[in-house]
């Protein structure tokens, strides 16, 4: 997906001007040292990757230089200068100051002393190394409200609960099985890996699936709970928390209005 968003975007990466080694020259026009970064970082995590190896570094290198002997043959069918091409730089342009402002969340939200008070006020999650979950899910919150209500007038009636209510798979009896960190939804993740073994989470929890009502049925633990050996861990969920806080802060700010019915019926 990323080397894809590259693909799209390299056009207006390597129309930057930039100083740096000159990695490569292409009909006359130079790819530098500063281009080839730029559009490293532009790959996120993976980029980093590519750069600690010469062979990928050669792969990628080739790869820019074929975008870029693609975009000179678009000039010269003036490709620049359609409604399709503008509309897809408009596009990129979005997609870029997206990226711009994330990072800049991130730096300002996981510097290592916010990372070390994340994990101790979260000490229990990164504890966790895997969780076994069951569940019962509903298609309507007042639903899951009165359902979560039995189960915690009765937790031993699970099974029932998920037989007479679930809308997932009942033969499974409600059983997600083992997760680890980082596969599920934020708020789906953080109920399972902060309840406590056999009980059930105290509220519902809301994903694009539907209303869960979440049970721990076991957990396996990290040998070493010491921040320093789970700080990658740490770091992970911090983004993965900034990435869901952002987009929320976002949201709770805007005037957004959805036509459903017309997703609905698009073709």
């Amino acid at each position: 997906m990323l080397l894809k968003t590259i693909i799209q975007l390299g056009v207006f990466l390597l129309s930057f001007e930039s100083y740096g080694f000159t990695l490569a020259t292409i009909n006359g026009k130079d790819l530098t040292e500063d281009q080839f970064r730029l559009a490293l970082k532009s790959l996120g995590s993976h980029g980093s990757i590519v750069a600690e190896h010469m062979e990928l570094r050669e792969r990628f290198l080739n790869h820019l230089i074929e975008l870029e002997l693609k975009a000179q043959a678009a000039n010269k069918q003036n490709l620049q200068n359609s409604e399709e091409f503008k509309q897809r730089l408009a596009q990129a342009e979005k997609q870029i100051l997206a990226s711009l402002l994330t990072e800049k969340w991130m730096a300002e939200h996981t510097s290592d002393e916010s990372l070390r008070a994340y994990f101790e006020a979260n000490h229990e999650m990164f504890y966790r190394q895997e969780v076994e979950v069951s569940h019962i899910l509903l298609s309507d919150e007042a639903d899951a409200l009165k359902v979560l209500g039995l189960v915690q007038k009765n937790p031993s009636n699970f099974s029932t609960l998920v037989r007479e209510y679930s809308s997932s798979v009942i033969e499974s009896e409600g059983k997600i099985g083992w997760l680890t960190k980082g596969s599920q939804p934020i708020p789906f993740e953080k109920a399972a890996f902060t309840t406590t073994k056999g009980n059930v989470h105290p509220e519902i929890i809301k994903t694009s699936s539907g209303y869960h009502i979440l049970r721990v049925d076991d957990v396996k633990y990290h040998q070493d709970k010491q921040f320093t050996t789970l700080k990658n861990d740490v770091k992970h969920a911090r983004t993965r928390d900034m990435q869901y806080e952002l987009a929320q802060t976002l949201q709770k700010d805007a005037v957004v209005s959805t036509n459903l019915k017309a997703l609905k019926n698009y073709r």
